[in-house]
């Protein structure tokens, strides 16, 4: 990519995809708590 007007794209894409994997990340484990709780309840 061009870089004249100094921006560094890569490290910029970089920094929001580790930022949206940490996302999804939690949000997953909060899916999957709340999702284990459920079943637990249903099981009973």
């Amino acid at each position: 990519m061009n870089r004249e007007d100094g921006i560094d794209y890569e490290f910029f894409m970089n920094e929001i995809r580790c930022d949206t994997l940490r996302l999804v990340e939690r949000f997953a484990l909060r899916w999957m708590h709340a999702s284990a709780r459920a079943v637990r309840v249903q099981s009973r």
